[in-house]
């Protein structure tokens, strides 16, 4: 009888919606489920080949995210052909992990 709805998601906590009233044929729509991040958790994700890259794969592609603060694409995209020549795995890896 007592039925809610709320996320379970590593890092957050979810907001409740419940759901005691609905009845079968009532809109599914159950409205906005609000996550919010627990204090001193952050969101991150690593990628085996990147840290694998050599110094100088690493340099070229800090490189060229630095070039494309600087609104300077043709620089960026030279970086990032670089830091692929030096380690070809480079493609695949940041491609994935954004």
């Amino acid at each position: 009888m007592n039925c809610e709805l709320r996320a379970n998601v590593p890092g957050f906590t979810s907001d409740t919606v419940d759901l005691f009233n609905r009845r079968t044929a009532d809109n599914p729509d159950v409205g906005l489920l609000v996550l919010h991040r627990m204090a001193g958790v952050e969101g991150s994700s690593i990628s085996v080949t990147s840290m694998m890259a050599p110094k100088a794969a690493k340099k070229a592609y800090e490189h060229g995210l630095q070039s494309l603060l600087k609104s300077r694409p043709g620089d960026a995209a030279k970086d990032f052909r670089k830091g692929v020549a030096v380690y070809p795995q480079y493609v695949r890896s940041v491609g994935e992990s954004g």
